[in-house]
Formats: C-alpha cells, sequence, structure tokens
C-alpha cells in the first residue's frame, strides 16, 4: 500500500497546487462521493492513506475507455456519448 498511496499529509503539503484548506475540503468532497476513502496503517494509526475506491476505479476505468475510442474516428455513436 505504500508504494503508490499518498497521504493526507502529503496531499496538504501540496502547496503548488491549492492552499492545505483547499485541498483538505477537496479530500472530504471526494469521500463524500465515494471516490476515496481515508485509510489507516495497521502498524501506525497516525498516518492516513488515501485510496480510491471502486466508484473511482470504474469511472477512470470508463473514461480511458471512452478517450480510446475518441481516438478512432468514425467508431463513436451517440449512444456512446451518453454521459452516465
Amino acid at each position: 500500500m505504500h508504494d503508490m498511496t499518498l497521504t493526507v499529509k502529503t496531499a496538504m503539503a501540496l502547496s503548488s497546487i491549492a492552499s492545505s484548506a483547499t485541498i483538505q475540503r477537496k479530500i472530504d468532497v471526494l469521500c463524500k462521493f465515494g471516490l476515496i476513502d481515508k485509510v489507516f496503517d495497521d502498524k501506525n494509526r497516525r498516518t492516513k492513506y488515501l485510496v480510491p475506491t471502486a466508484v473511482a476505479n470504474q469511472y477512470f476505468s470508463s473514461l480511458g475507455d471512452a478517450m480510446k475510442q475518441s481516438l478512432m474516428p468514425g467508431k463513436v455513436t451517440d449512444e456512446d456519448v451518453i454521459v452516465r
């Protein structure tokens, strides 16, 4: 889990993106919509990791499929463009 996961602390330190308060609000929104979970490490309960949920993984998988289709001219139909 540690290699590719982001901690709340690391996310809050991304000051080039936004203020820590803004980042915290956005993390809360992503949690509220079920796109990420805050998960504790078994050994260290002070560190929270931000982990994408199955909903987020499905969303980005669908987005990737849509992007692949958009690169194939003439293969996309009106039914493919419907936003779900």
